[in-house]
């Protein structure tokens, strides 16, 4: 690895689906060695990252897809999910019914997500390789239908898995992550706060590039 200094471009899609497109710059962040032959379409799905954390997820973001900025032949892109809770004004008789509409109308779903990540392949090339990095915190209220969805994505895709916060489930992650065997837990990344994603910079590019020979 190598470092160097270049503008990085960030792309993401907000609530309202409008692309958009914000440059910044990266002082020092790490180059792989891969970076002239690794070929990819990269895309990063970022479902339940809200306050706070969404500054770490941020630059987290910029250093992955920073790091090949220099490569020739490595597009990127991002899909974010981030649902509004909205209750219509009205009267709760009893408890559990605020209880429950409450939970309904603040769940978000994981599914759409990555939905919007294996859908974006519809576009992606089919002689590189196509990684997906799924960035999620917490446990995953929708996770058989997330699963299923992530399955389908892994039919065409290398699927990479960052867990953030102490309440994620590690075996939601490992099942969602791509895997040879049972014991294979190389493609999943959990950290306990969101401080701790500049850890697994690292060993994320070394994954990518190791995978793609």
């Amino acid at each position: 690895m190598t470092t160097a200094t270049f503008p990085v471009c960030q792309h993401f899609v907000p609530n309202k689906m409008q692309h958009q497109i914000q440059c910044v710059v990266i002082n020092i962040y790490l180059i792989p060695e891969c970076t002239n032959t690794f070929q990819a379409d990269v895309m990063f799905g970022i479902h339940g990252i809200g306050g706070d954390s969404r500054v770490e997820v941020r630059e987290f973001v910029k250093e992955i897809g920073g790091a090949f900025r220099a490569a020739p032949n490595v597009r990127i892109g991002l899909s974010e999910n981030c649902n509004s809770a909205e209750i219509e004004l009205q009267g709760f008789q009893e408890e559990d019914t605020f209880a429950v509409t409450v939970s309904q109308a603040m769940a978000t779903s994981a599914t759409a997500t990555f939905n919007r990540v294996r859908l974006s392949y519809g576009r992606a090339r089919t002689d590189v390789n196509r990684i997906a990095i799924l960035i999620v915190a917490g446990e995953i209220e929708d996770f058989e239908m997330a699963k299923r969805e992530v399955a389908r994505l892994k039919y065409s895709s290398r699927v990479i898995v960052v867990g953030v916060g102490e309440r994620v489930d590690v075996q939601q992650l490992r099942e969602l992550s791509s895997y040879e065997d049972a014991s294979d837990i190389s493609h999943v990344f959990p950290v306990r706060n969101p401080e701790s994603l500049t850890y697994v910079v690292r060993k994320i590019l070394d994954l990518m590039c190791r995978e793609s020979q």
